[in-house]
């Protein structure tokens, strides 16, 4: 049992240390990481403070700043390092995939994520799998295979199949990621200092969808409004812990409905908004007073994730955003799919055919995912510029994600201007339409 001072004592030593992480340029999410890796990478920051040294003083009692005395302090405290390790939820990332055709996304995914968080558990569930699949896992040793299938069929509306799954096992933790998405730098920094009845999503795509007014997708289902969202949730990344498994039961209860069930067989422009997908439902039960006070952290388009949806995919503003920062930690490819789309040599039908094949072609996820080329073991054709215009604005982008395509943002947000004051006016008219009918009718 720790002493009765032993938790000020911790409090104190977070708090000097997370000032001086902050003061070596580093972020406080590492206090959260694990033991070894602490561990690993403490005579690294301490080389910070301690330039040309790497380590703290021989004296502890003679420290060269004020600085190096909180460094002494906080990193010799071992004992408490052992009992933040021992705290930590268990935590693992979940993936599944049912579609061989986007093997290749599915590895990208892998190897992104071996790349930038290495040791962190990761659970698979891929059907598929085949010996080739199983033979090129090797490179990745912190990765499960899932043995125990899920419900055929589901495509992305087993995610919570899939996260009950592993919290049965006994994970408390499970951070969801969409196959088509690649990890662009440690995510750990997002998750951790998170309480345990905190869920994270991520905001919605730009298009026209993304709106859910006075807690739209609920009242569509027919549930009690708790709360209003700014706009509709994503799926695409998930954090859910044990806390939420009553949350997941009544996803994946309504994902199984046939209302739902029935509408999903229809092609996506003939379903209502509220049953588009499985974030729709998602987002209609968090705005529901059922689940209204789960806390959510949201992790922001452009910011922590990039949402390419076509043409609209990855605005001006994230850009500029991304330019002057280290970029988001998600890279999701949500709309095309490069890996599978069947590239045409000859000229598109139209314009609008086109510039869409084009942005895909010099989209962030097809640039981002170039730099795993090599390790891929398969195809990688889908990865070379298609047409001429793509060509010319890689070589000019330097194939940096960010300025690559910035031609056609302006182009794109452009659009987007116009088609809002097109929109806005059309109500307005309508407004006043309705208003002058009244009028004549009370006269």
């Amino acid at each position: 049992m720790d002493s009765p001072g032993t938790g000020c004592q911790d409090a104190f030593r977070t708090r000097l240390g997370t000032k001086l992480l902050a003061a070596q340029g580093l972020d406080g999410g590492c206090l959260e990481r694990p033991l070894c890796s602490l561990q690993a990478s403490t005579t690294r920051i301490l080389g910070r403070v301690f330039p040309g040294s790497g380590h703290a003083p021989a004296d502890p009692r003679h420290p060269r700043s004020s600085q190096q005395a909180a460094a002494i302090l906080y990193f010799s405290g071992s004992d408490y390092l052992r009992r933040r390790h021992k705290q930590r939820m268990k935590s693992t990332i979940c993936l599944a995939e049912d579609r061989e055709v986007c093997e290749p996304a599915l590895k990208l995914l892998l190897l992104s994520l071996n790349r930038d968080c290495p040791g962190t558990a990761i659970n698979l569930f891929y059907p598929p799998a085949k010996e080739g699949f199983l033979t090129w896992m090797e490179r990745c040793p912190q990765v499960r295979l899932q043995t125990d299938r899920l419900k055929s069929g589901c495509g992305w509306n087993v995610k919570p199949q899939a996260i009950m799954h592993l919290i049965d096992q006994g994970f408390e933790e499970v951070i969801w990621i969409d196959s088509d998405v690649i990890v662009n730098q440690t995510i750990l920094p997002i998750f951790s200092g998170l309480r345990s009845g905190t869920l994270v999503a991520t905001e919605h795509t730009l298009a026209e969808e993304r709106c859910d007014a006075n807690a739209l997708r609920a009242r569509l289902w027919g549930l009690p409004v708790g709360r209003a969202l700014p706009f509709a949730l994503s799926s695409g990344v998930l954090r859910v812990t044990k806390n939420h498994y009553h949350l997941m039961e009544r996803w994946w209860e309504l994902l199984q409905s046939n209302k739902y069930q029935d509408f999903q067989k229809k092609e996506w422009r003939q379903r209502p908004v509220h049953m588009l997908g499985d974030q729709d439902v998602l987002t209609a039960l968090l705005t529901s007073e059922e689940f209204s006070q789960i806390p959510i952290h949201i992790l922001r388009r452009g910011k922590h994730i990039l949402q390419f949806d076509g043409v609209f995919g990855y605005s001006i503003a994230e850009r500029m955003t991304n330019l002057l920062g280290e970029g988001p930690a998600f890279i999701h490819s949500g709309a095309g799919k490069p890996w599978s789309e069947r590239w045409r040599v000859e000229p598109a039908n139209s314009l609008r055919e086109y510039i869409k094949m084009v942005y895909l072609d010099v989209s962030p996820y097809t640039l981002s995912a170039l730099r795993f080329k090599e390790q891929l073991g398969c195809d990688t054709e889908w990865m070379e510029p298609h047409f001429v215009l793509s060509r010319i604005l890689r070589t000019l982008g330097m194939g940096y994600p960010a300025l690559v395509g910035l031609p056609m943002a302006v182009f794109a947000d452009l659009t987007r201007v116009v088609r809002y004051i097109r929109k806005s006016h059309r109500s307005n008219l309508s407004q006043l339409e309705t208003s002058g009918t009244e009028t004549v009718g009370n006269g």
